[in-house]
């Protein structure tokens, strides 16, 4: 079997949920894509995608010509569909892969279009060595990015002068890197689960305050502008071996059109 980690168990998960907007209920669940590629290698890549999707994803997934490619999808597509399930409160006996299915909306998002009802929303994003997914009740983001160095010298593109300056107010004790990551995968993640079009430009979200401690699980009180107004938005982040992972879930009562 492949194994697929409860990103929010323990500690982690509890304090995420104690947060308002994260009360609404939400799962987060981690791959590891070698883990993944060991058993395509053992069993065939076409056996083990056949057992966790649908005909649907699986014609999809057959298209992707890149080993590369396929693989991260595949996992992205495990990952949402064991998370929403432990939403929905399916045991492991319970569950029928490819009687869910996900698919993209106009805008490519990905969503559910098949399972238990109500169906969650869905996040899905990989990087370097994992795929991640998250399932909740409402309008979520998630966005996983491995620290590089690298992101220092393209910051221009992402932070405004003063979240660099709060960033190092906050954050003194953590590498350079390391906080433009969390920076940058928090606005990927608001992004994500943004129901409007365009989604937000990185100039449209500022990271106002970081509440909590970098070795475990922080907020970032962040303001989305557009039109003259003003959505502020908490992001939760973590640094974890080597990833940023930022999580947003909309708020109950909160509404994008009120922009």
């Amino acid at each position: 079997m492949v194994v697929i980690e409860d990103f929010l168990a323990g500690s982690l998960g509890d304090k995420l949920r104690q947060h308002p907007a994260f009360a609404v209920g939400c799962e987060v669940s981690r791959l590891s894509l070698a883990g993944l590629a060991a058993r395509c290698e053992a069993e065939g890549e076409g056996v083990v995608a056949r057992y966790y999707l649908c005909a649907g994803e699986l014609a999809r997934w057959q298209g992707f010509s890149l080993p590369k490619r396929r693989l991260e999808w595949l996992g992205g597509r495990i990952a949402a569909k064991d998370a929403a399930m432990r939403l929905r409160g399916l045991a492991v006996c319970e569950r029928e892969w490819r009687h869910w299915q996900l698919a993209a909306d106009p805008s490519g998002r990905p969503r559910l279009a098949g399972g238990a009802a109500p169906l969650p929303e869905i996040s899905i994003s990989h990087s370097g060595g994992w795929a991640t997914a998250m399932a909740a009740s409402s309008h979520c983001g998630i966005d996983i990015q491995q620290r590089l160095e690298t992101v220092v010298r393209v910051k221009s593109r992402f932070c405004l002068a003063g979240e660099a300056e709060r960033l190092a107010a906050s954050l003194g004790g953590v590498a350079e890197g390391a906080r433009l990551t969390l920076l940058w995968a928090a606005k990927e993640a608001i992004r994500k689960a943004a129901p409007v079009a365009p989604m937000p430009a990185f100039a449209e979200m500022e990271l106002l305050a970081v509440d909590g401690q970098a070795n475990g699980l922080m907020f970032f009180d962040c303001c989305v502008r557009r039109q003259g107004k003003g959505l502020s938005l908490p992001v939760g982040v973590v640094l974890a071996g080597g990833y940023a992972v930022a999580l947003v879930a909309m708020p109950a009562g909160m509404q994008w059109g009120e922009w």
